[in-house]
């Protein structure tokens, strides 16, 4: 995917998924980031500054700050923005 520059959005909360992140940050596609709690306080990885502060990488919640730990409840509302971002940008 990140050779095909395809655009990429999920959660990349799993340890899996946010190696996933950080190889994908190497490549030039855009990558949304939707975390299943607040982002007030969130704490940007080293390697994920670039793309931010280049305008390659969203990071978007649903949620006030004060969610502070991902829920089921918040998984599954997270994954229905997800789905619905991908939808837009997939057509």
């Amino acid at each position: 995917m990140r050779g095909a520059g395809v655009p990429v959005i999920g959660g990349f909360q799993t340890p899996m998924e946010k190696e996933c992140l950080r190889l994908l940050l190497r490549g030039a596609q855009p990558v949304v980031v939707c975390p299943a709690r607040g982002i007030d306080n969130m704490r940007i990885p080293r390697d994920s500054r670039d793309p931010l502060n280049a305008g390659r990488m969203l990071v978007l919640s649903l949620f006030p700050s004060s969610q502070r730990r991902p829920t089921a409840e918040t998984a599954a509302q997270h994954n229905d923005l997800v789905v619905a971002l991908a939808q837009q940008v997939g057509g």
